[in-house]
């Protein structure tokens, strides 16, 4: 039977202290037969009230539509937030896609990222928060809050999305990064 794409749940991880973990996915699945909208992402909320955050890759990533006509499902929100006296969170690569639609549908929207705190890069690192569709859809914002610096050699940045990118700190001030890139569709705000 023709089904519409199912919703993810949402993540929520809380520590008082240092809060490790690794891959965490929240996203929707693809509707199944024609005029079935793909599910929408789960928004995926990471905090430490006393310490330093580190993540693996993260998706968010909302369902496609795949038949006749239906909508793409939103991609979700993404916040880091560490805590401490000096707050920092290690990640790498965060997507929250928008899913695209078929026939006369409306493309999923990108998830919003917040990085509340100083941003280490433990790897080569794409930030994603594209509408679906390639952009057709609204895209999310993306926000570093402090500063973004490498935690090691041959580290990269590349954000992609529609909307609008913030840098809030410097870029690279304290541990350079080899390059920083953002895409043409979206707006980029330093400072």
């Amino acid at each position: 039977a023709d089904t519409a794409g199912r919703p993810a749940g949402s993540i929520t991880l809380t520590s008082a202290g240092t809060l490790t973990t690794t891959t965490l996915t929240a996203s929707g699945s693809h509707g199944n037969g024609a005029d079935q909208p793909g599910g929408q992402a789960g928004a995926i909320n990471v905090t430490s009230t006393g310490g330093n955050v580190r993540v693996g890759a993260i998706s968010a990533i909302g369902g496609n539509a795949l038949a006749g006509n239906a909508n793409g499902g939103n991609g979700g929100s993404v916040s880091l937030d560490a805590g401490g006296a000096t707050p920092t969170i290690t990640h790498q690569t965060v997507t929250t896609t928008g899913g695209n639609r078929i026939g006369s549908g409306t493309a999923g929207a990108g998830g919003n990222i917040s990085v509340a705190d100083a941003s280490l890069l433990s790897a080569a690192t794409t930030i994603t928060a594209r509408g679906g569709n390639a952009g057709a859809g609204t895209g999310g914002h993306v926000t570093f809050g402090d500063t973004v610096d490498s935690s090691g050699a041959n580290r990269t940045l590349a954000v992609n999305t529609n909307g609008i990118t913030t840098f809030t700190g410097a870029v690279g001030g304290t541990f350079a990064l080899t390059s920083l890139a953002t895409d043409a569709p979206g707006s980029v705000r330093v400072g």
